[in-house]
């Protein structure tokens, strides 16, 4: 234990210390049960596209999907 942080409590540790708080633990437990829950439901094939251009380099490289400018408009859309 850090000498300068014995004396104080358990919250006021962590705080200094920047820990998270029991609920922000049980949110990303949450949140790690579903990811698992629900990785099982995914096709990982439509998420991964290979790259099989091989000029150099490792040959099962991951290719970059191109967005359209029009679906970027619309998903990050801010207003004026």
């Amino acid at each position: 234990m850090v000498p300068s942080l014995r004396d104080l409590t358990y919250g006021d540790r962590s705080k200094i210390l920047k820990l998270p708080t029991l609920q922000q633990k049980r949110e990303r437990g949450d949140l790690i049960a579903i990811a698992i829950y629900r990785a099982d439901t995914v096709d990982k094939e439509d998420l991964l596209v290979w790259d099989s251009r091989n000029t150099r380099g490792y040959s099962m490289k991951l290719k970059r999907l191109r967005v359209e400018e029009t679906l970027r408009n619309i998903v990050f859309h801010t207003e004026a």
